[in-house]
């Protein structure tokens, strides 16, 4: 009974932490918390955006899991929304490795605008595939998107 509680709320859970990071890393874009005036000096509430980074990398073994004993993992859609929005604010924020410029991930990293929009393209697709058509699959697939989505915030953040 309470094993059942627990893998209800993770991924509810997982979306907060995900919605978390992509406040902290819209409101960075949006100029409302400033990144530091030294070279890696990264904006206050940077451990919000390192935490969902980590459930996202987490959510791909346990979405294959989950697709392997054939379990119906509620929330899919909104954690892909969640992974989608912590994937644009962090791709439209200021690279702190540029401070004190403000010069966005977005201008010119490793990460180009239209793998981004694949990426986006693929989470969502996959979401849709878990939640209308093939329920196993979907989940897979899934999984795999969340691996996408993780690395590409990763390597954004790499990409000067």
């Amino acid at each position: 009974m309470l094993l059942r509680r627990v893998e209800s709320a993770l991924p509810w859970l997982a979306i907060c932490v995900l919605l978390a990071g992509a406040a902290q890393q819209a409101a960075v874009g949006l100029g409302w918390l400033s990144i530091g005036s030294l070279p890696g000096e990264w904006a206050p509430g940077q451990f919000f955006f390192s935490l969902a980074l980590l459930a996202l990398f987490a959510l791909g073994p346990a979405l294959a899991m989950a697709a392997a004993s054939d379990r119906r993992v509620r929330g899919i859609p909104a954690i892909a929304l969640a992974a989608v929005a912590l994937l644009i604010a962090h791709f439209t924020s200021y690279d702190a490795y540029y401070a004190p410029m403000l010069r966005r991930m977005s201008d010119g990293g490793a990460v180009s605008g239209s793998w981004v929009v694949f990426v986006v393209a693929c989470t969502l697709a996959a979401a849709a595939c878990a939640t209308r058509w093939n329920r196993r699959l979907g989940t897979i697939l899934f999984a795999g998107a969340c691996w996408l989505t993780f690395a590409t915030a990763f390597v954004a953040s790499l990409g000067h």
